[in-house]
């Protein structure tokens, strides 16, 4: 009766093939994604923080001097206007702010609408004997329809933003006027009168010619 062949071998083998074909092919898998993800940007969410929202503010005022030598069609283009609020989300990324161009479009408009209230509230109290808006605490704000939670160094941001954009632009140096004309040339010099011709002929022909 023959023996069953030893098959110890096939299985000792196995292990090594595969340890010898399998981890080549992880690193690249691995760096195939990491490439496709490095440039996908994870948004905070939730509410503005205060540094978040001051970021917000410069980098709208450095986009706003950006723009002033950009012509009138590209900045009021669709196109213009998603471009810069894309370069406002990448200068906020920049200094740590990490909101989307949406989030910041978004922010920067409730803060205009926040800003304004309490600018014509403070014009008219100042008229009209009210309590100042710093004055007051929140409740108070509320019952006069008003932002509660604007901060006085935030205010001051965006006053100075807005006040920028009021003031006019510094015009073009105006262009040089053109040069004065050359003077007339000299009058001809009138020819002598023919030999023969007497004074009172000389003053006819000098009426004459």
């Amino acid at each position: 009766m023959s023996e069953a062949p030893n098959t110890s071998t096939t299985v000792t083998s196995t292990p090594n093939i595969l340890n010898v074909i399998t981890p080549p092919l992880y690193p690249a898998h691995n760096n195939h994604h990491h490439h496709h993800h490095q440039h996908i940007r994870d948004y905070r969410k939730g509410n503005w923080t205060p540094e978040e929202t001051l970021i917000l503010i410069t980098a709208k005022k450095l986009d706003d001097e950006r723009r002033v030598t950009t012509t009138a069609t590209t900045s009021s283009s669709r196109a213009g206007g998603e471009l810069r609020w894309k370069w406002v989300e990448n200068y906020c990324w920049s200094a740590g702010c990490l909101r989307s161009q949406n989030q910041c479009n978004d922010k920067w408009d409730n803060l205009l609408r926040d800003y304004k209230k309490v600018r014509d509230y403070q014009l008219q109290a100042h008229n009209q004997n009210r309590p100042s808006y710093w004055a007051m605490d929140k409740t108070q704000r509320k019952q006069r329809n008003l932002p509660s939670n604007m901060l006085p160094n935030i205010y001051e941001a965006l006053n100075d933003v807005v006040q920028r954009k009021h003031v006019p632009h510094k015009q073009p140096p105006l262009a040089l006027p053109p040069p004065p004309p050359p003077p007339p040339p000299p009058p001809r010099p009138l020819s002598p009168p023919p030999p023969g011709i007497n004074q009172l002929d000389v003053f006819v022909y000098l009426a004459f010619f």
